[in-house]
């Protein structure tokens, strides 16, 4: 190998790996985003009391 084909498959190494956090950045992102949307209340007929041992 010459040196500038080990230049190259750094480079394209180095793309790789910036394009995969890219990737898993804006899932990231996404995800945060989208689970604002979720409404996780449930209506209950039970109470928690922490404490209560004393």
């Amino acid at each position: 190998m010459t040196r500038k084909s080990i230049g190259k498959m750094i480079d394209k190494v180095l793309l790789c790996f910036l394009s995969l956090l890219a990737i898993l950045t804006g899932y990231s992102i996404y995800s945060v985003w989208s689970f604002g949307g979720v409404n996780q209340l449930v209506k209950t007929d039970a109470a928690i009391v922490l404490g209560a041992a004393v």
